[in-house]
């Protein structure tokens, strides 16, 4: 017997991110064109952010989600936690099988600078679907990508061998973070 079930993911996160070398976050900087011809260059690099954004009358949060906006890495879906099918189920979400897909390099080097944006909990996403007699965990399959913040966003959702459809649908409220990791000393 065929049933309709709904998948909700009701946590979601939206993440980007770029490593920069100290030479390549200088340039971003000097590229700004709001640092006079007296501006001291040797300082060191968190000094001369926090210096380029009061100039710029930005803060780090700020600038920092500038810079990421619409960048090759950003990476938007749901996330696992609180997912809830409504409808007959069997088995629990142990079953599932979780895959890691490659997307971009998420891990900075010991030299390089993370600059990144994390916003989460805005949207929830939903799909039906036509199971028979009852959704069954072991029959999903859950492909994420890890971000930069070590969050895991689903990038596909399948049950059976077919891709589920998902609705996203704004409903919370963002909670954003977004910034500069520097190298160590």
């Amino acid at each position: 017997m065929s049933t309709t079930v709904t998948i909700t993911f009701p946590k979601s996160l939206c993440s980007a991110w770029t490593f920069m070398s100290e030479a390549e976050m200088k340039e971003q900087f000097q590229a700004m064109g709001v640092a006079g011809d007296d501006f001291d260059w040797s300082l060191p690099l968190d000094e001369i952010a926090d210096e380029i954004a009061d100039l710029a009358d930005m803060s780090l949060f700020a600038l920092a989600e500038e810079w990421c906006r619409d960048h090759e890495s950003e990476i938007s879906g749901p996330i696992l936690p609180g997912i809830d099918i409504s409808g007959p189920t069997v088995g629990d979400i142990s079953q599932a099988t979780k895959s890691e897909v490659e997307h971009v390099r998420h891990e900075k080097s010991a030299k390089e600078v993370a600059v990144y944006w994390n916003d989460s909990n805005a949207f929830r996403f939903t799909g039906e679907l036509e199971v028979e007699d009852a959704f069954d965990f072991s029959k999903l399959e859950i492909k994420f990508v890890t971000t930069y913040c070590g969050g895991d966003a689903i990038y596909e959702v399948i049950y059976d061998g077919e891709t589920v459809d998902l609705e996203e649908e704004e409903w919370g409220s963002c909670q954003p973070d977004s910034g500069f990791d520097f190298p160590d000393a």
